[in-house]
């Protein structure tokens, strides 16, 4: 746009002048309420005893609602008048006429409206539920020094009520500005001498001159709709055959919680689909994507009124029932079974609700996306891939290369998949322009893209303007063209199109890597909890098997808990980014499913007695042998717990011994030299007692590192580059005591780091391998880091980090810009750095993030940010990680077992005897693993396996069954049938491919 100062401020002041006009107040309208910190609703709200809230008044405590109610008189200066209302009562809040929920009022949503054109002596009865908040929503970061309060208290009355009114909309001159406006964006993205800038420069130029805003009302109105003539003739200008079309459609992207807890979630549900629906009412072109099954059950639940419009909207097509997924939750952190899940109750949601079969994985705002998701997708019958988030990486990392392409999961599988930037947009010239311009990655091979508009995050969703643009904008010169339309219309184009581009491995998202680790609670419980499901689940499968059916209530408890574990990995809650109150209500869930699953798990037990005496038994559900005190508990199977005098002549092969350097730790497999701090200076193996040539670390191991950690904005999210420029000089003090138990040695250590308290037993188990760091921390830090490092004597590219059904491998170095950008990544249950004739594994039982720096191995412990929680992981922390060398390679080692052996304990419960040992599933390969075993979802008298092949490799094996099992069949994701197998003498011969994830549905006699 080639103006001059004095022109572009003319244009800029009529576009804000003329939105001044919109609205004549002519009545002051006073309420009358209470205030509440129950979720009422509306029939019992309005039985409430109110007092005056006049305009001045000061209401609202942290996390209180207010109810307000004034009734609105049609006067004659109003007959015949679109006529709308402003409410001040509060910031946010949900609005009925006469009774029903007419729309919501928020920070973009101010205005409602009563009637098109009023009628004399009209009356309309208005209430609203209003939110008073609970302080600042923060994101920020910044330093914060020991005597400032990150977020501060809320006083109470936070909220004071400001003039209500009701009054005159004059549409002319709305629809005036929207027109204006759209051309005036489109002027300011055209090239300056493009023929098209000087048409619209000079259509708008003359507007200015006619609308005169110094008249008196009626002929300043007049002014406008004869200046709106000037640009009648500009916006009828269409565009040429090669403009890029987007593809566009309503969204809210409403989170389950965040800066507000699921309490006010449940409002807000309310709000964003009463709006929709007030403008369905208006636009009937307009479309709106329905997604996250939650939020539609907090409408049915507490909103059955609005919940049953919705309904009727999405069988007219206006609502878009879509997205795959029961919430957007995290893709780095929740195991494979998990996110199967998150697929498999989304989409059994939309099929039993709006009889629809789900095909799109609607992710926006998630951080990062597993390797192992394109399997996890094709196998629920989800083709189709669309987020934003990946191309709102740091800029400074290395940009991802594509909008549309092909993403390809660790085992070949392949979804269609779509970027797009910046998903709670406006419609608008401007950013349609900008998407393309700007946002678009990909230069060659594609001509359309996803362009989802509306408010989000805290929801809300479209407004009128957009939905006004829109009508002008869906083929007007200088903007791309726009579609109203589903995503899934938009992918079935793009299926059609030949797409060539290929991505293959991980999203990695360069940009808050702070989410592996912040909020150290909700990982531990989320792991715990993945943990206790599990049990429960497989010996809940057994009992069905053994008894032909379950107990009443069983299943569903098993669905609830696991509903209940799959809220809590939403986006914003497993990756510790919310309030201290979103963080504490999670913690007491994923404590919850841990409990009832053990007790779920215990009473089924028991139950298999049928009247017998129980004994103590020692149960083992995963797929692989395992020993205790010397006795061998075989695969997916039970013994009787042995008597411990059985194994004490195995405790001579165990010792400690304090010599100058620390204290000797040593087994039979195993030599360490733990130091006074606690660190540990020598690892070396045993053979035939004596210890062998060759240590396994390359300088001492079990080093905590503390890094200062000030980021400069989103604090909970980001661990910023510079962190580690900024090592936080730590005591090497400690007290350390021998530990002699029977079954280990080890020593206990207690040290001060900074500001908190180390209390670790370091433990070396009878006959094991393994290293184990018991550890304790009450941590009382600001701004800080703790890493723990294990330099390994060992030289590799890469390391092996355990992700869902597989593994992945993580550049050792920094030799480009990808791998500079990877500065901290994401792992599961192990971590390896390995040659082909020796590894060293580092495993880990609730610890998620993790660094390299070379050869060293940096697991990521604790993080300590303040916003937008200020008690971010304040207090005690206990977990275990462990430290396992192995000879030989990767592919012939026990990582993956002792991985899994560390996070599965053997259950100990009271159970039904058995003569000796019993395995119910064996005969599996040992990379075979057996990672859930659950009652089938759509047969009563079936259980379901899931297999998945762990080490990359192609398999042959079979897996021999109970006798209880009458047939087998391969059934996909979701319990599809695939194929029939075959089964003689209880044996299924099964194929692997490399990662693939077979799931094998067993029906009993």
């Amino acid at each position: 746009m080639n103006l001059g100062r004095q022109w572009r401020q003319r244009l800029q002041m009529w576009s804000e002048e003329l939105q001044k006009y919109f609205y004549t107040p002519l009545l002051d309208v006073e309420f009358e309420g209470f205030t509440t910190f129950e979720h009422l609703s509306f029939e019992n709200a309005r039985k409430q005893k109110r007092i005056p809230m006049s305009s001045g008044t000061s209401w609202g405590d942290k996390w209180e609602y207010g109810w307000f109610f004034t009734r609105v008189q049609i006067c004659d200066d109003l007959i015949g008048q679109p006529v709308v209302m402003r409410i001040g009562v509060g910031p946010e809040m949900l609005v009925w006429i006469n009774g029903e929920v007419a729309s919501a009022i928020d920070g973009q949503h101010k205005t409602l409206i009563l009637t098109d054109c009023a009628k004399a002596g009209e009356v309309f009865e208005i209430a609203a539920e209003a939110y008073a908040g609970h302080g600042p929503r923060l994101e920020n970061g910044g330093p914060y020094p020991m005597t400032v309060t990150p977020v501060p208290e809320v006083t109470a009355h936070q909220v004071c009520i400001q003039c209500s009114t009701v009054g005159i909309w004059h549409e002319a001159i709305y629809q005036a500005w929207i027109d204006y406006e759209v051309l005036y964006q489109i002027l300011q993205s055209l090239p300056e001498h493009a023929l098209r800038a000087m048409k619209i420069e000079k259509g708008l130029k003359a507007f200015t001159y006619k609308a005169d805003f110094e008249l008196d009302p009626v002929a300043r109105e007049a002014s406008i709709i004869e200046a709106r003539a000037c640009l009648t003739a500009l916006l009828t200008c269409v565009n040429g055959s090669t403009t890029p079309t987007m593809s566009v459609f309503g969204q809210s992207h409403l989170d389950l919680a965040w800066l507000w807890p699921v309490e006010e979630t449940k409002r807000k549900s309310a709000r964003t689909y009463a709006n929709q629906l007030r403008l369905m009412e208006r636009y009937e072109e307009y479309q709106f994507l329905l997604c996250e099954p939650p939020i539609l059950e907090y409408l049915k639940q507490y909103y059955p009124e609005v919940y049953s419009r919705v309904k009727a909207k999405v069988e007219e097509g206006r609502f878009i029932p879509e997205g795959g997924l029961w919430v957007e939750g995290d893709c780095n952190l929740p195991s494979g079974e998990t996110l199967i899940r998150q697929f498999l109750w989304g989409k059994q949601w939309f099929q039993s609700e709006y009889g629809v079969e789900t095909k799109m994985a609607w992710m926006p705002d998630t951080f990062g996306f597993s390797a192992a998701l394109p399997q996890i997708m094709k196998g629920c019958d989800i083709p189709y891939f669309a987020t934003q988030k990946l191309l709102r990486a740091d800029p400074e990392t290395e940009p991802f290369p594509y909008n549309l392409f092909w993403w390809e999961g660790i085992d070949g599988s392949k979804v269609l998949s779509h970027l797009y930037k910046k998903n709670n947009a406006r419609l608008e010239p401007k950013l349609l322009i900008e998407r393309w311009e700007k946002d678009r990655n990909q230069t060659e091979d594609i001509d359309s893209m996803l362009f989802p508009f509306g408010f989000g995050d805290g929801g809300g969703g479209p407004t009128r303007d957009m939905l006004e643009m829109y009508r002008r904008l869906k083929d007007l010169e200088g903007a791309p063209k726009c579609v109203m339309e589903s995503p899934i219309h938009f992918f079935e184009r793009i299926a059609e199109s030949d797409v060539q581009n290929i991505y293959t491995g991980e999203l990695y998202l360069a940009w808050h890597r702070g989410t592996y680790t912040s909020q150290a609670a909700m990982k531990m419980g989320l792991r715990k909890a993945e943990v206790a499901l599990r049990e429960a689940e497989f010996w809940a499968s057994i009992y069905l098997m053994e008894n032909g059916n379950l107990e009443d209530g069983t299943k569903e408890k098993l669905h609830e808990l696991w509903s209940l574990l799959l809220f809590n990995t939403f986006h914003d809650i497993l990756p510790g980014t919310s309030i201290r109150r979103v963080h504490e209500e999670a913690e007491n869930d994923f404590k919850r499913v841990i409990e009832e699953s053990k007790a779920l798990l215990h009473d089924l037990l028991r139950k298999r007695c049928k009247g017998k005496e129980p004994v103590q038994m020692l149960y083992n559900a995963l797929s692989f042998e395992r020993t205790y005190e010397g006795h061998v508990i075989p695969a997916c199977g039970q013994i009787e717990m042995p008597k411990a005098a059985m194994s004490a002549y195995l405790d001579e092969e165990m010792c400690v011994t304090a010599v100058e350097a620390g204290f000797y730790l040593e087994n039979n497999a195993i030599l360490a030299l733990i130091d006074h701090t606690g660190r540990v200076i020598s690892l070396k193996d045993k053979k035939e007692g004596k210890p062998q040539e060759g240590e396994w670390l390359s300088a001492p191991g079990n080093d905590f590192i503390m890094y200062k950690d000030v980021n400069g904005v989103y604090d909970a999210w980001e661990l910023e580059i510079m962190a580690k420029e900024m090592p936080v000089k730590l005591s090497e003090k400690a007290e350390i005591k021998v530990i002699r138990r029977e079954g280990c040695v080890g020593v206990s250590v207690e040290r001060q780091l900074n500001n908190s308290l180390l209390s670790q037993e370091i433990l070396l188990k009878r006959g094991a391998r393994r290293l184990e760091f018991q550890t304790t921390i009450d941590w009382k830090e600001r701004h800080k880091l703790l890493k723990v490092a294990f330099p390994a004597n060992l030289y590799a590219q890469e390391a092996i980090c355990d992700i869902q059904f597989g593994y992945i491998k993580r550049p050792l170095h920094k030799s480009r810009q990808f791998e500079k950008d990877h500065y901290e990544v994401w792992h599961h249950k192990y971590c390896v750095i390995a040659d082909n004739s020796h590894g060293l594994a580092l495993l880990n039982d609730g610890k998620y993030g993790l660094s390299f720096e070379r050869h060293t191995i940096q697991l990521t412990l604790l993080k300590a940010p303040v916003i937008p929680d200020m008690e971010a992981d304040l207090g005690t922390h206990h977990f275990v990680y462990a430290l396992y060398p192995y000879r030989g390679t990767f592919d012939a080692s026990d990582v993956i077992q002792e991985g899994y052996d560390l996070n599965y304990p053997l259950v100990v419960a009271e159970g039904l005897s058995t003569q000796g040992g019993q395995s119910y599933f064996e005969g599996l390969a040992d990379h075979i693993v057996v990672e859930a075993l659950k009652p089938s979802e759509t047969f009563e008298n079936a259980i379901v396996a899931r297999l998945y092949e762990a080490k990359g490799k192609q398999a042959r094996t079979f897996l021999k069954v109970p006798p209880q099992i009458k047939s087998a069949e391969q059934v996909n994701l979701v319990e599809r049938p695939v194929a029939s197998l075959e089964m003689s003498q209880n044996r299924i011969p099964l194929e692997f491919r490399p990662f693939e994830i077979k799931t094998i549905l067993l029906k009993m006699k």
